[in-house]
């Protein structure tokens, strides 16, 4: 059994999404297995190394996205967190 430390709460979901590198071009397809306000946690189809920071394209028209930070990465799930959601919270500061 394992402790929840998180701020915010997470809803699980099974949503497709494209990680793209920080210049714009898809790098590869995941899924979100779960998201909060904070940040994600993807799955990969298959195990690949990222850069520290990228864009998940979370609609296929563009118009939802975050630009997200490596949190963790074991084999091929990953826990992101959403670089804008950081700069707010720390405005409010």
């Amino acid at each position: 059994m394992s402790i929840e430390n998180r701020k915010t709460v997470r809803r699980l979901v099974s949503h497709p999404a494209q990680i793209l590198n920080p210049d714009g071009s898809k790098l590869l397809p995941c899924t979100v297995v779960d998201v909060s306000a904070t940040g994600a946690k993807l799955m990969l189809q298959e195990l690949a190394e990222l850069p520290q920071e990228f864009l998940v394209l979370f609609s296929n028209n563009a118009t939802v996205s975050r630009q997200c930070k490596v949190s963790w990465q074991s084999g091929t799930k990953i826990g992101v967190r959403f670089i804008i959601a950081d700069a707010k919270k720390a405005a409010l500061r």
